[in-house]
């Protein structure tokens, strides 16, 4: 935090600072995640919460200190008030719940470990020349990671209700073959994608090629092949009520070829990822929430022969989610502060999911950002289609928003996979299980307006 007050404010500082450490450390003893403070603008979607911490007091905060608010140390106490309230309304989720709740604290502690060793060495960034394939690659992994366990826990009540410990177990290594085989699926299309690009778009750039040249044109070559001949993805409206949870999770999107477009954007991500391409999910922030008025037409497209039958009626319509890109390049990518895995992500939206965290330098090898802006694919149309940053923002306005470190592009894409979840059982009628997934979407993003009611409850 800025010396104002010299001795006087530093000697307040320090111990502030050890509470708030000792925290962050409650949680991590709790077994919950801790990915921002609620009420706190610059400290949310957090990888690693106590160097955020440490870097908000230091000024480095991407906002000139996240906790110094209006001032002083107003910021830092509010924290330290706002914390022990969070830990609390965690506490009390059901058991079920809060083995859900640890997954995703494991998850954050593993992934915080990882970004920060891959970082460089002694703890400083990567070289230039890889610092956006780090990044991207980071973030892509993190986020099929939270892929895979999204799947078990979107089973883990259906397992747990088994009456037979040997179904259970049966259950749990099907679950297990459905991962195993998503992966060998990513690791066949991007074979597929390499032969049917040809040429050796997928090799490393020859002596005096440009990486930023080179980018756009593979990504553009992985999107045409997966959501064209051969692969032939596809985003299509769809209802919850009749699709299940199929669309969110990756294993069946890359069986069924079609999901929500965060899970493709993932697909083709992770496609991209194992091609050498320095790609990641963005998220366009453009999910609305329909009226009341609103006929089930609009209800993410349901079949026009319901809708005539529904036809007249007055319903509340649920929330579509977010329309998520894919991207090479570095301008929505802010350097992370305090830390290799991204620390502070003040300059995110304050939609439900941020962006990305690379260095805007170019990349060695494919998929380097350099200083030309961003590419993107969007995965949305027939068929897809390439995107210039210009022509991304005219379509996606809010898209700027995205505009995060690693860790912040990271949680983010996790807290959107939650959200999911939590509309899905919304529009199911399945309240014990929107109870159980709102839990985990409120741990993964601290500006959710539900926190509100959760505080206040």
């Amino acid at each position: 935090m800025p010396a104002a007050g010299a001795g006087g404010a530093a000697a307040v500082a320090r111990p502030l600072l050890r509470a708030l450490r000792q925290q962050v450390a409650r949680f991590e003893a709790e077994g919950l995640p801790l990915t921002g403070v609620v009420g706190a603008p610059g400290l949310h979607l957090l990888l690693d919460p106590a160097a955020a911490l440490h870097a908000a007091f230091e000024g480095g905060g991407g906002d000139g200190g996240a906790l110094s608010a209006g001032g002083g140390l107003d910021g830092a106490f509010s924290a330290l008030r706002m914390l022990p309230r969070q830990l609390d309304a965690l506490t009390g989720a059901e058991e079920e719940t809060r083995r859900a709740l640890r997954c995703w604290s494991e998850l954050q502690a593993d992934w915080r470990h990882r970004l920060h060793v891959g970082s460089g060495a002694a703890g400083g960034r990567p070289a230039a020349a890889a610092a956006a394939t780090w990044a991207a690659a980071g973030i892509v992994d993190a986020s099929e990671a939270a892929a895979w366990a999204l799947h078990r826990l979107a089973h883990a009540h259906e397992v747990e209700s088994m009456l037979l410990e040997d179904e259970a177990q049966e259950r749990e290594r099907q679950l297990e073959g459905d991962i195993a085989s998503a992966r060998e699926a990513l690791d066949s299309m991007a074979a597929q994608v390499r032969e049917e690009a040809g040429g050796g778009l997928f090799d490393s750039p020859a002596p005096g090629s440009s990486g930023q040249d080179v980018a756009p044109r593979q990504l553009e070559a992985v999107g045409k092949a997966m959501f064209g001949p051969p692969l032939k993805f596809k985003f299509e409206p769809f209802e919850w009520v009749y699709d299940g949870l199929s669309p969110a999770l990756l294993p069946h999107v890359l069986d069924r070829r079609k999901g929500a477009p965060l899970a493709l954007a993932m697909a083709a991500a992770g496609v991209a990822r194992r091609l050498g391409v320095a790609a990641y999910p963005v998220c366009a922030h453009d999910a609305e929430v329909l009226g009341v008025q609103s006929g089930p037409a609009h209800m993410q497209g349901i079949p026009a022969e319901v809708a005539a039958r529904q036809a007249g009626r007055v319903v509340a319509a649920p929330p579509s989610p977010n329309t998520w890109l894919v991207a090479v390049g570095g301008a929505l990518i802010t350097p992370a502060s305090g830390g290799g895995a991204g620390t502070s992500s003040s300059s995110s939206s304050s939609s439900s999911s941020g962006g990305s965290d690379t260095s805007s330098s170019s990349s060695g090898g494919s998929g380097g950002s350099g200083g030309g802006g961003a590419f993107f694919f969007d995965v949305v149309p027939r068929g897809g289609a390439l995107l210039s940053e210009s022509e991304a923002r005219a379509r996606y306005p809010n898209l700027g928003g995205a505009r995060a470190p690693v860790g912040a592009h990271v949680v983010g894409v996790w807290a959107e996979l939650a959200r999911m979840l939590v509309m899905a059982h919304q529009r199911r009628g399945e309240s014990d299980l929107v109870a159980h997934w709102m839990y985990q979407a409120l741990a993964l993003d601290t500006r959710a307006p539900e926190w509100g009611h959760l505080l206040d409850g």
